[in-house]
């Protein structure tokens, strides 16, 4: 049987997956939305300005940073 810690634990990290898969597919579908528009003869500067992004986000794609690792006092008992 679980404790609740680590139910939560395990919880917190389900979510967190889940949150990843769907930004991995947000960013491909509006890569091919980017692409499309693109191949259809649409302006650069709109398509920037539709995205929400600058033309450097388009070109080069944010990395988005892992969690963050816990200190060693974080991990240590009180």
């Amino acid at each position: 049987m679980m404790d609740d810690e680590l139910k939560q634990v395990w919880a917190a990290s389900a979510a967190l997956e889940t949150l990843q898969v769907e930004m991995d597919q947000a960013q491909l579908s509006l890569k091919e939305a980017i692409d499309e528009a693109a191949k259809a003869g649409a302006d650069p500067e709109s398509i920037d300005e539709a995205a929400q992004l600058t033309s450097v986000e388009l070109t080069e794609p944010v990395e988005l940073a892992g969690p963050a690792e816990p200190s060693r006092s974080e991990l240590e008992p009180s």
